[in-house]
């Protein structure tokens, strides 16, 4: 199965969707299952783009389309294969000892860090109300694949805002994940996007 994770797409308008690269829609293609971390903006289109291509689940983000039916969860638990995915928006919601680090001038590059006498898998299990395998969240911008404790992180970035601000200026690239899960086996991949 193919699972596409997509977050801080921050379409507005009905003119919006034309923000997000045309890439997002050919990285998706043959997708099982979109995941949409948030952050989607006042827009319903990005999900109507993404729906046409594969059934698709959304979290709320900080930045929402309003009375959409789709849209309604903090966080949300998927289950593909018997992997389990736990989808929200901010990692400090979910995980408040959590902290996202952005790096640019270092080999570390982004990095997810947490404090080294938790439990992530308990912490996270009371958050989701049973144990995820993996962790899809937003709210970055900014691509990020770790395991911590034995469960997978995964950030997709931004297809139309990565990372503002980052220096030098493109360093961060528009992106969006993909997992493929075989025999409850989960293989990540960043994918950068052309605009």
């Amino acid at each position: 199965m193919l699972v596409g994770i997509i977050a801080d797409t921050h379409i507005t308008g009905p003119d919006g969707i034309e923000k997000m690269p045309r890439s997002v829609l050919e990285a998706f293609r043959g997708a099982d299952l979109i995941l949409h971390c948030g952050d989607l903006g006042t827009s319903t289109a990005a999900l109507d783009e993404l729906e046409a291509i594969a059934p698709l689940k959304a979290t709320l983000g900080g930045h929402n389309p309003q009375n959409d039916e789709r849209v309604r969860e903090d966080q949300l638990v998927v289950e593909v294969e018997g992997v389990r995915i736990g989808l929200t928006f901010q990692m400090e919601k979910l995980a408040p000892s959590a902290q996202f680090i952005h790096e640019h001038d270092t080999s570390m590059k982004h990095r997810l860090e947490f404090p080294a006498d938790i439990d992530i898998g308990e912490d996270i299990k009371k958050k989701f109300g049973r144990p995820v395998d993996v962790v899809a969240f937003g709210g970055t911008h900014a691509a990020y694949v770790g395991w911590h404790q034995g469960v997978m992180f995964v950030n997709p970035g931004s297809p139309t805002l990565p990372e503002p601000g980052a220096e030098p200026e493109g360093i961060v690239k528009p992106a969006v994940a993909l997992l493929y899960i075989q025999g409850g086996t989960v293989s990540p991949l960043i994918l950068d996007l052309k605009s």
